[in-house]
């Protein structure tokens, strides 16, 4: 845990002092440093090598500062990729659907055939009982 306090002691102390630097040339990036460090800047000449910052004072964590330049060619890639993932993840929803449809088809015949299997046995024991009664003798109407 100390290392890795260490560690992100150093970077922010390491962007704290670049963007000293940068805001000449980039100043809404510097104030956004400033900002998001919480920690006015100081003259270069009282800059330290490290200890700038005050332990304990709250960072604020935000969007990405600087976002990647990227070309047609790059976008055009992306997008395809986008455009890619999205027509198998379509793809991937239809054939679900398909399966449980096939599912509810299955299962509305296999129910279909228990009710005629049921009707037809039903029909069976009353054409037995009706043979059985003419055998002995009764008449049904």
């Amino acid at each position: 845990m100390k290392l890795r306090q260490t560690v992100i002691l150093t970077t922010l102390e390491s962007i704290y002092i670049f963007s000293h630097f940068l805001a000449p040339f980039c100043p809404n990036a510097g104030a956004i440093i400033e900002e998001k460090l919480n920690t006015p800047f100081v003259h270069l000449s009282t800059l330290k090598d490290t200890q700038n910052l005050a332990p304990g004072t709250p960072i604020s964590i935000g969007e990405v500062l600087f976002t990647k330049i990227v070309s047609d060619e790059e976008k055009t890639a992306a997008e395809q990729k986008a455009k890619k993932a999205a027509d198998a993840e379509a793809n991937l929803k239809k054939k679900k659907a398909e399966k449980e449809l096939m599912k509810k088809k299955a299962l509305a015949g296999e129910q279909a055939k228990r009710a005629s299997f049921e009707e037809d046995e039903h029909t069976r024991d009353e054409s037995r009982e009706m043979a059985t009664d003419i055998i002995k003798g009764y008449i049904h109407s």
